[in-house]
């Protein structure tokens, strides 16, 4: 795997002092990020490709670690994105005001090369289906296809804010912000925008991949500082506003926006091994698509927080407050919103036969970025900090929060096209504690300075030295296991995965937890649901391990003269080597055959490396 990263940056920034209470600032600005990644396939021999000309494609086998990986089946990945910025902005004093109001335009143009699925993939339902060849599914970007997208953009932003400090004892704040924001565009319209409800969706191409939400973007906020006795030891402070999430070029990740007729991507069942390019040219291979949702909704950020700051002693205070945060219209990733048609039964129940047609029988799997999604966040936070006193500084912090949501984005599913969001038809099912939610973390950093000696033998050798560390406790994060392949029958042409399916949970609910690495949860909490049923089991309902760690380090400065000295440092991360245990791995419950797996509740990897030391010396003239 060769990868390839550049970034380049140009800023300016000019000042004029019309007066000293009037200042004005132009900003203007140019970054450049490029990076690549492409596979070396030079060491692998022809006969193992699935499509001509290409290295080998990937292999998941259910029960077992996919061979290739989605490094492999994303390559080659080229993008570049070009940002131009400016902005203006002007300072005004006058009496108790401090006004601001300024302006911005950035120009954004995302270029990339994308070759995801094109060396294809193979899933089969067993280690001795593997062994006979016999594919439950393929996918593959057919050869023909373009590969490459091109995308415009502007991003706009005017605001006014006004500081009043009404007395000594009280200051207000209060600001709008006006953030549009042109759709995303692809030069060439290919693109592909899909139309919804899926039932009647047709594929079209067009400049604009979203209809804009952004128009009205009005952002206003507010913030207050109050010292309540008038003594300056006590302050309290509250403040909210409105943020918005740009819909832009995050939004398309290696394989995204690509469709017919200049990309043509095909899902096959029960497909020919290895001949998957042969196999996906027959008539009955489908479009699969993964796109954008046309009818975007404007995803919106709610803040508010209140802290109280108070003054123990000349040189210790201690804050504690509330934050929270409410999410509105969140983007977030569908992997199917065209699953087979199916039946509600009296109960209101879903209930998907087995061969039911998919909702729109004309593609295959259309996986979606919809705007439907909700965020609920509150936490207490506590700060304790205590400046230098005779050598000797600390800071000791605690949060407690909790965040639920709908659905987590974070990095690598945006990049692998992955979410687990099975019921399409209800996203309040999938409403849970949030993928990143920790409920509580603890940390502690602290420093000690020695104090040198007057005299200079003594100072040389006991003076300049220097102790740090730090440590971080907290509670794991949530998660759930899954059924492991696609009981419900949602993928009806056998696609592969199975959008985080859940199991049953068992009557009554044993406990679940075991800890320690070798089955950090019991499967057998967990029964399989019964044929085109949903499980019963809620999102995120299991706690991870948590994590502690231990850094310090030891500096001695040597003052060789006024302008030059050395410092011998030593740093150790994880210094009680304590293993920090990631999530399991082994979360898929059963095989396509209903057997339980045997690597279910394992876990594999650790969040955090075995204790490291480094040295180093830094010499400063």
């Amino acid at each position: 795997m060769t990868s390839t990263s550049h970034y380049h940056t140009i800023h300016s920034d000019a000042q004029f002092l019309q007066s000293p209470v009037s200042i004005h600032n132009l900003r203007l600005g140019y970054s450049l990020v490029e990076n690549g990644n492409l596979a070396d396939s030079s060491r692998i021999p022809a006969e193992l490709s699935f499509v001509p000309g290409e290295q080998m494609g990937t292999i998941t086998v259910t029960g077992l670690q996919e061979l290739g990986g989605t490094r492999a089946r994303s390559q080659p990945q080229f993008q570049t994105l070009h940002n131009w910025q400016s902005g203006y902005q002007v300072s005004l004093i006058r009496g108790v005001h401090s006004f601001k109001a300024g302006m911005g335009f950035n120009r954004l143009r995302f270029d990339r090369i994308t070759g995801t699925l094109r060396v294809g993939t193979y899933t089969f339902d067993s280690l001795t289906a593997f062994l006979q060849a016999r594919a439950r599914s393929g996918e593959l970007v057919l050869p023909e296809s373009k590969t490459d997208l091109q995308y415009r953009q502007n991003l706009y932003h005017v605001f006014v804010q006004d500081e009043i400090r009404l007395n000594q004892r009280l200051s207000l704040s209060a600001g709008l912000r006006w953030e549009p924001y042109s759709t995303l565009r692809e030069v060439a319209n290919r693109a592909i925008t899909l139309s919804y409800p899926i039932e009647t969706a047709r594929i079209g191409a067009s400049g604009p991949v979203y209809r804009n939400p952004s128009r009205a973007n009005f952002a206003p906020r507010a913030a207050l500082a109050w010292d309540p006795a008038g003594d300056e030891k006590t302050v309290i402070r509250a403040g909210g506003g409105v943020f918005y999430e740009v819909l832009g070029s995050s939004l398309f990740n290696p394989s995204r926006g690509f469709g017919p007729p200049n990309h043509k991507r095909v899902s096959v069942l029960n497909p020919s091994f290895p001949n998957l390019l042969e196999a996906s040219q027959t008539p009955a291979a489908l479009p699969s698509l993964d796109t954008v949702d046309f009818e975007v909704r404007q995803p919106t950020i709610y803040q508010w927080q209140f802290q109280v700051q108070r003054q123990l002693t000349a040189s210790t205070t201690l804050a504690a407050g509330y934050v929270a945060s409410r999410g509105t219209h969140l983007s977030g990733f569908v992997g199917s919103v065209n699953p087979a048609t199916p039946l509600v039964l009296a109960d209101g129940t879903l209930f998907f036969p087995a061969g039911a047609k998919r909702l729109n029988p004309a593609f295959d799997r259309v996986s979606l970025i919809r705007t439907q999604f909700n965020l609920f966040h509150h936490g207490l936070i506590a700060n304790l900090n205590r400046r230098i006193w005779r050598g000797v500084s600390f800071q000791a912090r605690y949060t407690w929060s909790r965040t639920i949501d709908e659905s987590s984005g974070d990095v690598f599913r945006d990049y692998t096209s992955m979410d687990f969001i099975p019921n399409m038809f209800d996203y309040r099912t999938n409403r849970g504690l949030s993928d990143y939610s920790v409920s509580h973390v603890f940390g502690l950093n602290w420093s000690w300075v020695l104090p040198s000696p007057k005299s200079l033998p003594a100072g040389l050798v006991l003076g300049g030295w220097e102790l740090h560390g730090s440590f971080q406790a907290q509670t794991g994060s949530a998660f759930n296991p899954r059924t492991g392949y696609d009981r419900t029958r949602l993928l009806a042409s056998g696609t592969t995965g199975d959008l985080g399916q859940r199991p049953d949970l068992g009557s009554p609910a044993p406990p679940a937890i075991n800890g320690g690495p070798d089955l950090y949860f019991d499967p057998n909490a967990f029964s399989l649901p019964a044929a085109g049923f949903y499980g019963n089991l809620g999102r995120n309902i299991l706690i991870g391990p948590g994590l502690a760690t231990l850094d310090a380090a030891l500096h001695k400065v040597f003052q060789l003269s006024e302008g030059s000295s050395i410092q011998f440092r030593l740093e150790t991360f994880n210094l009680a080597n304590h293993p920090n245990f990631q999530l399991p791995s082994g979360l898929n419950l059963f095989s396509s055959t209903g057997q339980r797996v045997g690597s279910a509740g394992r876990i594999t990897e650790t969040t955090t490396s075995s204790r490291q030391l480094q040295m180093a010396l830094r010499w400063s003239f």
